[in-house]
């Protein structure tokens, strides 16, 4: 949470360093898709740089950010067999919900609360202008506060097993 101090917490910095393609890997705890009382833990990596588009036809900026980490399962329970395709594509699911909201959360405190543009995202509307006389007059800062996020979170999860079954 954002204190009065406009400190980033731990899973707002992991956030703001994945939207940036600054991070290079970081665990997450998510909620256990098999067990609402357990949490897996799981070691990301980003598959790419983030893909952001940004729309700037109103004074309300459209901002739609794409994630691609791949990921190993770095706790496991013995209830469940992580080899298993349904197993690992459900742990992908609760780790993309997981993220999707821990990403959302982050940037709609940047726009809202902080009302800065901390990463840097209206770099990526330059291409939605002729000249920069436009964007000035687009007035990036100030509408910024108005955006709108849509977050598209893809990761595939590996077992953290290092022998497979035969």
């Amino acid at each position: 949470m954002i204190n009065s101090f406009g400190k980033l917490d731990a899973s707002e910095t992991i956030s703001f360093l994945a939207t940036r393609n600054k991070v290079e890997r970081f665990l997450i705890s998510i909620p256990d898709p098999n067990n609402n009382e357990k949490y897996i833990d799981i070691y990301l990596s980003p598959q790419c740089s983030t893909n952001i588009k940004i729309d700037t036809s109103s004074s309300s900026p459209y901002i739609k950010l794409k994630f691609k980490f791949t990921g190993r399962i770095y706790s496991m329970s013995n209830d469940y067999n992580y080899l298993s395709t349904d197993v690992l594509n459900s742990i992908s699911s609760s780790c993309n919900k997981q993220l999707e909201s821990m990403f959302s959360d982050f940037l709609y405190k940047t726009s809202k609360d902080l009302k800065s543009d901390i990463c840097g995202l209206g770099k990526y509307s330059l291409s939605n202008f002729l000249t920069t006389s436009e964007f000035e007059n687009y007035n990036w800062l100030d509408n910024y506060k108005n955006a709108f996020f849509d977050v598209e979170v893809d990761t595939s999860i590996k077992s953290g097993m290092l022998i497979t079954e035969t």
